[in-house]
């Protein structure tokens, strides 16, 4: 296997084995780093969007933190400590909090995940920063194209 690398620390992609690789090949192989990395970054949303799931599960857990009932002894009633009432405070704003973080965070990979479908679809098209083709020349007519202007 050949570990050469390609512009920007990318390694060299393996030989074409389909039709039409070729043509993709040489789109990847020649385009800018940021464009590649863009990409890649887009194809790892999915993992990540998984952990932030699990992050604001463990949020709502502790948000949904029962506030502290008294109890009765015997022929007495003991009312909850201040302490169990502080205790439950801070699990309800922690958990509060970490939904909140959760959601910025899944937000944020939206965006990113958004703007790797862009780089992709650029370079698909022949727009990407290392063509200059005139738009009547490109393999798809910008008709062809769905409406990305919600996504930069």
């Amino acid at each position: 296997m050949d570990h050469s690398m390609h512009g920007g620390g990318f390694p060299a992609l393996p030989p074409a084995t389909n039709p039409g690789d070729d043509d993709l090949y040489a789109l990847i192989q020649n385009a800018d780093p940021a464009t590649l990395q863009s990409m890649i970054d887009a194809g790892l949303v999915p993992g990540r969007m998984g952990v932030e799931q699990q992050m604001m599960g463990m949020g709502q857990g502790l948000a949904e933190t029962p506030t502290p009932q008294g109890r009765q002894v015997g022929n007495t009633y003991v009312a909850a400590s201040p302490i169990e009432h502080l205790s439950a405070a801070l699990r309800q704003g922690i958990g509060a909090q970490m939904q909140h973080k959760a959601m910025q965070e899944q937000s944020g990979l939206i965006g990113q995940q958004g703007a790797g479908r862009l780089a992709y679809l650029k370079l698909l098209a022949g727009r990407g920063p290392q063509s200059s083709a005139a738009p009547e020349t490109l393999p798809l007519g910008s008709a062809d194209l769905p409406d990305t202007s919600g996504l930069s």
